[in-house]
């Protein structure tokens, strides 16, 4: 790792919390978890938090959060220049792995911190709620950067979000809710906390093997590129131009 590389990521940190998307899923995340202890204020007269409307906000608010930066920087033309000029195509791909992993922790961060807000100070059940969440959102993240790359939606976490809750319901479909919990992990108790262990190790198996495998595939490619490129330079005439063409 370069500084090259972490100054890359630093940047795409501080553009991806200037966007409309970081504001408009920060925004969704406050206010679908405040409806929890709002209806409960309205129907019984008390605040009482709702763990389930906070997870609910969360899972709306990350599909506008989540992202990288590579889509802005690909679409303004900016990582032509980077990769022309300043760092390889691996260490551009290491700087969005970077910068992708800082948004998911920072909006783990502020989600906490509304939980901490909304349950009254109750720490305990916020951080267990919110590290569920962020847990299960950890399996989809190099998902995310896979449609990053390979595509220029700006909200790359749709595409494996829908197929994530797609499967959920499929498969709640065909073993039944109870089954389905246990067969992914989903059952965790807060009472009894290794039990969020086969989440927390599919969730860094994703991790790890996902972005390996699109740091590889990367190195690879760019390889590929260098051998076609230094054939085609000895295939050229000599004395021939930058372009290929024989001078005139």
């Amino acid at each position: 790792m370069t500084r090259r590389t972490l100054a890359l990521a630093r940047h795409s940190v501080h553009t991806n919390l200037r966007t409309p998307f970081t504001w408009t899923g920060a925004a969704l995340l406050l206010a679908v978890s405040l409806l929890g202890p709002l209806i409960s204020l309205r129907n019984h007269g008390t605040w009482a938090f709702d763990p389930e409307m906070l997870g609910t906000g969360f899972a709306f608010g990350a599909l506008f959060v989540i992202r990288s930066g590579v889509v802005e920087q690909r679409t303004g033309g900016l990582q032509d220049f980077l990769r022309v000029n300043c760092i390889s195509a691996s260490e551009h791909v290491l700087a969005a792995v970077l910068s992708l992993a800082a948004s998911w922790l920072l909006y783990t961060a502020f989600a906490f911190a509304v939980g901490v807000v909304l349950s009254g100070g109750d720490v305990g059940l916020a951080a267990w709620t919110v590290s569920l969440l962020s847990l299960t959102l950890g399996l989809l993240l190099p998902f995310a950067l896979m449609v990053e790359c390979a595509s220029d939606l700006r909200t790359p976490l749709f595409v494996p979000g829908f197929i994530y809750f797609a499967g959920l319901f499929a498969l709640a479909a065909a073993l039944g809710y109870q089954r389905m919990a246990e067969l992914l992990g989903l059952n965790a108790d807060r009472a009894w906390p290794p039990s969020s262990l086969p989440l927390a190790t599919r969730a860094g198996v994703s991790l790890v093997v996902g972005f390996a495998l699109i740091l590889l595939v990367t190195r690879a490619r760019g390889r590929r590129r260098r051998q076609r490129e230094r054939r085609a330079r000895a295939a050229a005439p000599v004395g021939a131009s930058r372009d290929g063409t024989a001078p005139r």
